[in-house]
């Protein structure tokens, strides 16, 4: 099963399902768990000068930019369109393969 199909199945059954208070707080908290596992490792794969693209709902075509910081939550990324520094959460971030800045 295609893995957009099988999310799109997850979504409709949690929206439209008959759960309990308890079975959506277990939801919600393994869905955090899964958040702060891939920040983790998301975190130990950065470092300053990588480049990394990242997307949002107020971005939705995505955007690339250069790791400048790494805090405990967020990475601070200077954008590469318009040079800004941007505090983005470590779990959006998708390193740009093969492309490191030196400077």
């Amino acid at each position: 099963m295609e893995k957009l199909t099988l999310i799109q199945q997850l979504n409709r059954s949690i929206m439209f399902g008959k759960w309990t208070d308890v079975e959506l707080r277990s939801m919600a908290e393994a869905i955090r768990f899964a958040q702060t596992s891939l920040r983790k490792q998301v975190k130990r794969n950065l470092d300053v000068g990588v480049r990394v693209r990242w997307v949002s709902s107020k971005n939705p075509a995505g955007a690339t930019g250069t790791v400048k910081k790494i805090a405990i939550k967020y990475v601070t990324v200077r954008n590469d369109r318009d040079g800004g520094l941007w505090k983005i959460p470590a779990n959006m971030l998708e390193i740009v393969e093969g492309q490191m800045v030196t400077a």
